[in-house]
């Protein structure tokens, strides 16, 4: 995995109009993303043993349908309400996908962190499949809880068989 997360401060602060709301959080967007990976975080919990923190986040495509392909990203943006009374607010993120091995040989089907959602920002949680272990075909999602409840949970249908792109 690089679970990716882009750094509040490195994104554009534009936002799109809401696509759903979920108590807290508002989902902006969801799918296909282009995105510049700027660091590695060492995770040793994590399928790929580290979290790649990206900037230069933009939606390519809206879909829920993704291609597992070396060097794809895919994941949601969201934002906290605009009328949440704090600056910040600590999240659960939760990366559910079909069994994949990890970096010590066992098989792990999700991957979890904490981090904090700024207020007036978007936030940007993914994956990028950076190495072929990782190409894992099923159903995927991407869960942010707060406080035990759901604020999100976007389900994609990963596939390793795509059909070529149109030209």
């Amino acid at each position: 995995m690089r679970f990716v997360l882009a750094a509040a401060g490195l994104l554009c602060c534009c936002r799109a109009q809401a696509a759903d709301t979920h108590g807290i959080l508002v989902l902006e967007e969801w799918g296909v993303y282009s995105a510049t990976a700027d660091r590695r975080v060492t995770d040793p919990n994590a399928t790929t043993g580290h979290a790649t923190m990206s900037r230069d986040v933009h939606l390519l495509e809206r879909t829920h349908h993704i291609c597992a392909q070396l060097g794809t990203h895919f994941g949601i943006r969201y934002h906290l309400r605009d009328d949440f009374p704090a600056n910040s607010l600590a999240v659960a993120v939760d990366v559910q996908h079909p069994p994949m091995v990890n970096t010590r040989g066992a098989m792990q089907s999700h991957d979890e962190m904490i981090r904090q959602v700024p207020a007036h920002s978007s936030t940007y949680t993914g994956w990028i499949f950076a190495e072929p272990r990782e190409l894992v075909g099923g159903v995927w999602h991407i869960v942010v809880r707060h406080g035990g409840d759901t604020e999100i949970d976007e389900k994609f249908d990963v596939r390793t068989a795509c059909a070529p792109p149109v030209s």
